[in-house]
């Protein structure tokens, strides 16, 4: 790829020169319309009901049909149908998602609903082409830039929309631009793909890990017995099969007041689901507060702390072993901590799939919750001998964490991958790169 022969000044602030062919005019001299969907209240699916367009609608920057919401018919509802080439934009949101957006590519019965705005352009500009300019960096940020914060959220007006300047080549340009950036966008998603596949594979190799270990051992020689329980499957001849509650104690979270909370020069640290990502402690979001802490409550090294109860059913049962830097934080009432001092293998058991296999027992559509009873009464696959626990534990610390640097890894290539994609948009839409004789 190649550089144009020649540029000049945009006048544009976010772009300093495009190639000299190339014309400058506002968003609004480009498009047919740009304006908010129906208010229409949205209904349960049935037989005569109209899809309508959600926020979640455009979430992965596609259309997808199996994320959109339900209307009744009303006379006017056709001013609102979507045509072929209309892009959708997200213009209240969180900041972070606030500019997504994303294509009507084919012919399909689909209304315009609110919180996305209908860009249609007009003979002036290729809808791909218009739909990667939104897409590039420059815009994204641009528009980021006119963004109206409020509580939770910021949004963008059509107004500022209208005003955004946008450079462009002749339309038989854009075409060519856009077919570039199709083709080369798709290469790099094959890519992308296959490096999520192979973390999942990767995923599933450290589950079957974990299952395998804290339900058969590391001995392949060991002579096995049914374990009673069904979902445990056989076990070695020489463990036990034992409830949670025979091996420690389950302890319910701090409940505390809104006048309780403080800062963190003033307060205690409680730890909430939202400190734990990933199987790690994590501290974006923090909450601390000023009042009397029971010394039960205090964390110590070897907690096992666990999400309880959360408006997520995949949240449930997440958790992390506390260690000596956590020491003294608190937890919240929708936290629960396992306090035994088989922490190690304990830990390694709560990760297995037959925890998750269990929890399917209790948690329903309405519930999200592990009660400490439920907690309790786990059924737990259990070598008596400690050294043997220790070297069960020692094996998947060392096996998972090469796992998981693979996954990492992985998951830094894709990032690279996707800085990439994003680049090649942003360097095609705004004349960087020459991609004429590319197509």
């Amino acid at each position: 790829m190649r550089c144009y022969p020649e540029y000049k000044e945009s006048r544009a602030e976010f772009i300093k020169l495009v190639p000299s062919h190339w014309q400058m005019k506002r968003l609004k001299h480009v498009t047919e319309s740009i304006r908010n969907g129906t208010t229409a209240s949205q209904i349960q699916l049935g037989e005569t009901n109209y899809p309508v367009t959600r926020i979640e609608t455009i979430s992965t920057g596609e259309i997808n049909f199996d994320k959109v919401g339900h209307v009744n018919y009303w006379e006017g509802i056709e001013d609102y149908r979507l045509r072929l080439g209309d892009i959708l934009l997200s213009h209240i949101n969180s900041l972070a998602i606030l500019g997504n957006c994303a294509i009507l590519e084919k012919s399909v019965c689909l209304y315009h609903g609110m919180n996305l705005l209908r860009i249609s352009p007009n003979s002036l500009i290729h809808d791909r082409f218009l739909l990667y300019w939104l897409k590039s960096f420059p815009t994204n940020q641009l528009i980021k830039s006119f963004a109206k914060f409020a509580i939770g959220q910021v949004s963008i007006s059509i107004t500022y929309l209208k005003e955004i300047p946008i450079t462009y080549p002749p339309l038989i340009e854009q075409v060519q631009i856009a077919n570039f950036l199709d083709r080369k966008t798709e290469q790099i998603d094959e890519l992308i793909r296959i490096k999520e596949r192979r973390i999942e594979l990767l995923q599933e190799q450290r589950t079957t890990l974990i299952n395998q270990a804290v339900t058969k051992g590391l001995d392949p020689n060991v002579e096995m017995i049914p374990s009673g329980v069904e979902w445990i499957g056989e076990i070695p001849k020489h463990w036990t099969v034992t409830r949670l509650k025979y091996l420690g104690e389950s302890i319910i979270g701090l409940l505390y007041k809104p006048d309780d909370i403080t800062d963190e020069e003033n307060g205690t640290l409680v730890l909430r689901a939202s400190n734990i990502q990933n199987g790690k402690p994590s501290f974006l979001d923090n909450v601390y507060v000023n009042t009397e802490i029971d010394e039960k409550l205090r964390l110590k090294k070897g907690d096992i702390l666990l999400c309880s109860r959360s408006g997520s059913r995949a949240l449930i049962g997440k958790n992390i072993t506390i260690t000596k830097k956590l020491e003294g934080l608190t937890f919240g009432v929708f936290m629960t901590v396992f306090r035994t001092k088989f922490f190690r293998f304990i830990s390694c058991f709560l990760n297995s799939q037959i925890f998750k296999n269990q929890s399917g027992f209790f948690l329903t559509t309405t519930v999200n919750q592990l009660t400490i009873d439920t907690l309790n009464n786990f059924f737990i696959c259990f070598p008596t001998d400690e050294s043997e626990q220790a070297q069960i534990a020692n094996f998947l610390d060392r096996k998972t964490k090469q796992i998981d640097e693979l996954i990492a890894t992985e998951q830094r290539k894709i990032e690279l991958l996707k800085e990439y994609r994003q680049s090649l948009i942003s360097e095609a839409v705004t004349g960087k790169i020459d991609v004429r004789n590319e197509v």
